[in-house]
């Protein structure tokens, strides 16, 4: 029987990389830009959702389509909006459009007397969404697409929309002792939740322009403050492994427990911190390129990665997810190119998550993919 497990294996890494070889060869002896649009264009097909009677568009998030049973998040909206701003680069058509329908969705949804967005919109047999409860990791991600959004359509609202965003994740969403992002506004001050991390928060590229634009240090402080804490949870087990949240003391960090928050692996490399590798590849900074060399040295010595892991190095799931996948694979790619060669094997291996079309039904995957095919051209990711 373990024989022909590994079989199977064998002969599915096979039709994977033959696969992809197909598509390569079409991106080689074609327009790059073509293979590039072509999945932008089945992401939008698949994800981006027309308001009924209203010039707004929102992320689906759930598998179906239907009016009276969605549920999208402010993370939905600010990946779809850095998206498509991303795929104006590539010359998609009509990138813009949907991008204001975007935007206005976002302006529709934030919560009342803030810029900060409402993390969850939903109609989920008639439960209302809470209208006061932001999530930091959307607000970033919309206050980064608007300030990329006004450079490549030269639109100063949009550079004004995010500074003032800007603004208020400042205002209720940092703690102002440890310098670092809270999980939203509702993290409020003398609870515990104060204190809490969600690693895929560090996203060093956003404080960095965000730092540029309105040159406020307390940008800068906030990226070093939380880079360190990476760093910190990397250094504490032998495969630099670090958990979706961890708490964040004045002097300590270290994972949290299972149900914290979410889920009984909040404590593990899970559904947010497996953007880590995404958001920290190709950045200029010794300690982003030791935290994803780390991640890359344990993942090359694993047959196949599964979705999600145990800090003890043992896997959750056997199957794969391209949430997982996608950001390794990106992670790889803007290596310099010493490192890149001893981490070939991956650099093959994570490619099937482009050799055919994109799933339809896990917005996740999807846009993660989307993401780390758009992130690999440039010279930066955003």
């Amino acid at each position: 029987m373990k024989k022909n497990k590994n079989t199977r294996y064998v002969i599915r890494f096979i039709l994977f990389i033959m696969a992809y070889a197909i598509i390569m060869v079409y991106i080689r002896l074609d327009n790059p830009q073509a293979v590039r649009r072509y999945f932008v264009q089945q992401w939008r097909e698949a994800y981006l959702v027309r308001v009924p009677h209203q010039p707004e568009s929102y992320v689906r998030m759930t598998s179906t389509l239907s009016p009276r049973h969605f549920e999208t998040t402010s993370e939905a909206t600010g990946y779809g909006m850095l998206l498509l701003v991303l795929a104006q680069k590539q010359h998609a058509p009509n990138v813009r459009r949907d991008f204001d329908r975007l935007y206005r969705y976002y302006l529709s949804n934030r919560i009342p007397g803030s810029t900060l967005m409402q993390w969850r919109q939903r109609d989920w047999h008639s439960q209302p969404a809470d209208s006061r409860t932001s999530a930091s990791d959307g607000d970033v991600l919309i206050a980064h697409a608007l300030l990329l959004a006004s450079q490549v359509w030269k639109q100063p609202h949009y550079r004004q929309a995010s500074l003032k965003l800007q603004a208020d994740i400042l205002k209720y969403e940092v703690n102002p002792t440890t310098h670092l992002l809270t999980v939203g506004n509702w993290a409020k001050p003398k609870t515990r939740y104060y204190q809490l991390l969600r690693t895929s928060d560090v996203m060093p590229y956003a404080f960095a322009a965000f730092y540029q634009v309105s040159k406020r240090p307390i940008w800068r402080q906030i990226g070093r403050a939380m880079m360190a804490r990476l760093a910190t949870l990397s250094h504490q087990n032998h495969h630099g492994l670090i958990p979706d949240f961890a708490w964040a003391t004045r002097k300590d960090t270290f994972p949290v427990i299972g149900k914290t928050v979410a889920t009984r692996y909040d404590g593990a490399y899970y559904y947010n911190a497996c953007r880590i590798p995404l958001n920290l590849a190709g950045y200029p900074s010794k300690a982003a390129f030791a935290i994803n060399l780390k991640l890359l040295d344990f993942f090359k010595k694993t047959r196949y990665i599964g979705a999600g892991y145990y800090l003890s190095g043992q896997a959750i799931h056997h199957y794969q997810s391209a949430s997982f996948d996608a950001p390794i694979f990106l992670a790889v790619s803007k290596l310099p190119a010493a490192a890149k060669s001893a981490h070939s094997i991956l650099f093959t291996r994570e490619q099937y998550v482009f050799a055919g079309n994109l799933p339809t039904q896990n917005y996740y995957d999807a846009t993660l993919t989307v993401m780390a095919l758009l992130f690999q051209v440039g010279e930066q990711n955003y």
